[in-house]
């Protein structure tokens, strides 16, 4: 009995998990009802290893090689997607997408880390960032966007986060409406951002719903809403965007001066989409939600 104990012990430190070598993968990648990671460690670096599968992620199709590349500024292991900005008057670093393996989705789950370079500039009109894109709507993919920065918002130097629906046909933006204050973006620190979409089931339907967190704490609800009025009733996949830059004269960007970047990035890292909430990752650490508490036990010192 002692030599049958002794070798089921033995056995058992060193059966490695089915997934244990699967890319780097972080451990939520492993869950049941996660259908796409990527963390980009399996990737070699460079713009010339996006297009092979890996664990959970089919592969990427891009726009604009020479602006997106798997780099070594990573919030967990040693790799992370960049965008790159070139400096001048233009809208930088195109757009690439990936397909949701086994779907698509009427309810989407997804998170991602990012951060931008200390130099960054906001867009004029709006930063862009990661957007889903919907089944059936041919090249109309945008549906649900973070932006920093929009209107009013572009002169701050802090501009808040909202969620932006394009296809609701209304170009509708949806602010943190819960658990305040507002949450800006603050360059050069890392922010664990998690959406999730509920399609509504008819274009008159209110049975659809967006929902938002940041680093962990909700700050977005809109429940009972049309997010789609168009069609589309299903997420195809995810669409991460660059930057839109123009504040006048269309995407020749001839506004001038107010147009004009230096050389700048993006970083995203740890991107995972599933049916069920997934929360922001272990390791590394992230930019505040809440102001600091006010200090206590002070002694006033003559």
């Amino acid at each position: 009995m002692k030599k049958v104990l002794l070798t089921l012990i033995i056995t058992g430190m060193f059966v490695l998990p089915a997934w244990a070598d699967h890319d780097g993968s972080e451990v939520i990648c492993h869950n049941s009802s996660v259908f796409f990671c990527e963390n980009w460690e399996g990737r070699a670096l460079g713009s010339g290893d996006f297009s092979s599968p890996k664990y959970k992620s089919p592969g990427w199709a891009n726009s604009q090689l020479n602006t997106q590349a798997v780099g070594a500024t990573a919030y967990s292991g040693s790799k992370g997607f960049q965008f790159t900005y070139p400096s001048g008057n233009n809208t930088g670093g195109g757009f690439m997408t990936v397909d949701f393996p086994g779907g698509p989705y009427r309810t989407v789950y997804y998170r991602w880390m990012t951060k931008y370079s200390p130099n960054y500039v906001w867009s004029a009109v709006a930063t862009k960032h990661d957007e889903f894109y919907l089944a059936g709507t041919g090249a109309r993919t945008p549906q649900l966007m973070w932006y920093s920065g929009s209107g009013a918002q572009v002169t701050q130097n802090t501009p808040d986060i909202f969620l932006y629906a394009s296809s609701l046909g209304l170009n509708k933006a949806f602010s943190q409406n819960i658990n305040s204050p507002v949450t800006p973006i603050v360059r050069d620190q890392w922010y664990c951002m998690e959406v999730k979409i509920t399609m509504n089931t008819c274009d008159t339907c209110l049975d659809g719903s967006l929902e938002g967190w940041v680093n962990g704490v909700q700050k977005f609800s809109y429940p009972n809403i049309a997010t789609d009025t168009q069609g589309a009733r299903t997420v195809k996949g995810l669409l991460m965007s660059s930057y839109w830059n123009c504040y006048s004269g269309g995407d020749s960007c001839t506004g001038g001066a107010i147009d004009t970047h230096p050389l700048m990035y993006r970083w995203e890292d740890n991107h995972v989409a599933s049916t069920a909430r997934i929360g922001c990752p272990s390791g590394g650490s992230v930019a505040s939600t809440s102001l600091p508490p006010a200090p206590t036990n002070l002694t006033v010192v003559q």
